[in-house]
Parts: structure tokens; sequence; C-alpha cells
């Protein structure tokens, strides 16, 4: 057998084939390659369906490198069992794990790290997991913080924009329905937004008329900030005024279509981490991560003027993350009691 690579592709409930070089169905025969020869393996279980996966098939791009490459694509429910069919062949010396939110597979993930100690596992995902960590536990995330503060940030663009343009003669009032959402990843929104927009007129979701009243009637808003899980009548509300939507985590609330949210991890995350393999100096730990795609910005609903601010922002974050901490800090001593009365943040 030459040293070329070998790639396998598992779809969900099917048997397992190889293509390319080795032909055949059934079980992975890792220890099929070279005796004479040393080998790598790497595993790649793409849970679901993230959005950050390459459009291309996965393959060995290091020269001369007798690495093997599975991916075996999976879902939430199946993830446990179809790793334990990988990870059982003793060549597999790294997994790499891709999925949308890490959060729900934690346990699943925490029993494999410590079933395969000798296994390297890189977990790639939009969002952080509570409770997976180890010696051979590598996380690649989004950055919550920065993520939030781009959000604010841009948020703060758009409302002078209104102003600016003479769309409006006063800044607009900004909705704020969050809950769920860590203090920090609030706090990095706040320095955003008034970093920017030191006027930003920012009023809670709550009931005008009394949490009793019905029917219930909310504040006036051009544009409304939610994160977390947010009450149903707050979201009714939202859809059927259809203001601009600022959504620090994604997906919490159906309509309208938000203006702004998070974004995703990097299409190039997973070739990276592969390419590293052959090269040694793995590292455990986590990276969480600041690029242009990690917030998504809806150009048919933001003016250009947001979407070229956030050009110049995340070059900037790439360089300096955690820049929110100190433009919290700046935020003057009546701001900050303001937000701790009216959202908590503190």
């Amino acid at each position: 057998m030459t040293r070329k690579n070998r790639i396998r592709f598992v779809a969900a409930g099917a048997s397992i084939c190889s293509i390319g070089i080795v032909s055949g169905c059934g079980a992975p025969d890792l220890s099929a390659m070279q005796p004479h020869v040393q080998k790598q393996a790497a595993a790649v279980l793409v849970v679901g369906n993230p959005n950050f996966m390459p459009t291309t098939p996965l393959t060995n791009t290091v020269p001369d490198n007798p690495m093997v490459l599975e991916t075996v694509e999976t879902t939430s429910t199946s993830f446990l069992e179809k790793a334990n069919e990988v990870l059982k062949n003793s060549e597999v010396t790294t997994c790499v794990v891709a999925v949308d939110d890490a959060g729900p597979l934690a346990t699943d993930i925490s029993q494999l790290t410590q079933k395969y100690a000798n296994v390297h596992f890189d977990i790639l995902s939009n969002r952080a997991a509570t409770g997976v960590g180890g010696s051979n536990v590598a996380m690649v995330y989004l950055d919550e913080n920065a993520t939030d503060f781009a959000i604010g940030w841009l948020a703060g663009v758009w409302a002078n924009n209104l102003v600016k343009t003479q769309q409006l003669t006063l800044q607009p009032a900004i909705g704020y329905s969050v809950k769920g959402v860590s203090v920090n990843a609030q706090k990095a929104f706040f320095a955003g937004l008034y970093t920017v927009d030191p006027a930003a007129q920012v009023v809670p979701m709550v009931p005008v008329n009394g949490p009793n009243a019905v029917p219930l009637i909310y504040p006036t808003v051009s544009a409304v900030v939610v994160g977390g899980t947010v009450p149903q009548s707050v979201a009714q509300s939202i859809g059927a005024n259809a203001p601009f939507l600022f959504d620090l985590t994604g997906g919490t609330v159906s309509a309208p279509a938000p203006s702004i949210r998070p974004g995703h991890l990097d299409s190039s995350q997973v070739a990276n981490r592969l390419a590293q393999i052959p090269k040694g100096g793995w590292q455990a730990g986590d990276d969480p991560v600041v690029d242009p795609n990690c917030v998504d910005i809806n150009p048919q609903l933001m003016p250009p003027g947001v979407v070229s601010a956030w050009k110049s922002l995340s070059q900037s974050l790439e360089q300096s993350p955690n820049t929110w901490q100190s433009d919290y800090a700046k935020l003057p001593t009546s701001t900050q009691i303001l937000l701790k009365s009216k959202f908590g943040v503190a």
C-alpha cells in the first residue's frame, strides 16, 4: 500500500465504507495501514450540520504524511454510540468534534474524554460547553463576550446613524429582554453600546400598564435586544411590532429576522486543527475565537455604515478581544448605576 492517506466517510445509521485507495465496507480497520510506517489517525465527528464545516470534503493536506482521516456524520442522539465505534480503534490519536452547540453534549463528551484518556479531543463549537475539560481536551468556540461587545457597538452605530441621517431627532429607544445570559456578556454588550452611543436610551421590556393588565402593553421602541429566554408575551409583542432585533444568543425569538446576531466559527478551523496534528505541539485548554464571521449582520436590515464598522472593529477585536472590560470600567458611574438598577448588571 502506498503512503497516500485513506479517507472514510460515514453517514449516520449507515455502515462504514472507505473510498479512495482502500475499498470495501465494515468497521474501521485502522491497523491495516503499513505496519512499518509510523502512523497517526484522526477522526472528525460532525454532529448535525454545524455551519462552519467546509463545503468540500476534508482531506489530509500535509504532504508525505501517512495520517489516516475518518469523517463521521452523526446526530446528537447517536453521537456517543458513533464516537465509541470510532475511538475503540487504538490507532486513533486525535478526535475532532464539530458541533453547533457543544452544551447539550457536555456529559457525553466528558465521558469520552475520560474513557479515552490517550486521545486528544478538539471540540469545535459556536458555543462553549461548561463542565468539559481535562488534560486531553482543547475547546475552540466563539468568544461570547467579544461577540456581544461587538453587537452592542454595532447597535450604537445603528442608533447614531438614525440621528445622523435625520430619520430621528433623538436617540431611538431600545428595548431590552435578556435572561439567562451571563453578567459578563451583558456587560460586554453595554460596554460596546455606550462607548459608541453615550446617549443610548435602553428600556426594560416590561408592561407599561402593569403585569396583570389585559392586554399587556409594552414600550414603543425602535429596536429590541434579546438573549437567552424571552417571555412569550414579549416575543409576541416583538413579532407584532417588528422592530429591529439584536440577538445576543441567536435563535431567541422566531420573528422578526434578527438584524445582528452571533455568527459562527470560520470554516478553516477544522482544517487548521487537522493540519497541526502531524506537527505536534498539541495543547489542551480553551481557545475563544474572534474573527470576521463571529457576528452575523443582515445587510437587508442594517445600513452600509454598520457593515463597514464591523469590518474595522473585527480586526481590532482579533488583537484585543477583552477590550470590553476596560470600556465598561470607563462608563460613567451614573450609567453603571442605571444598568444595575434597571437590568441587574453589576
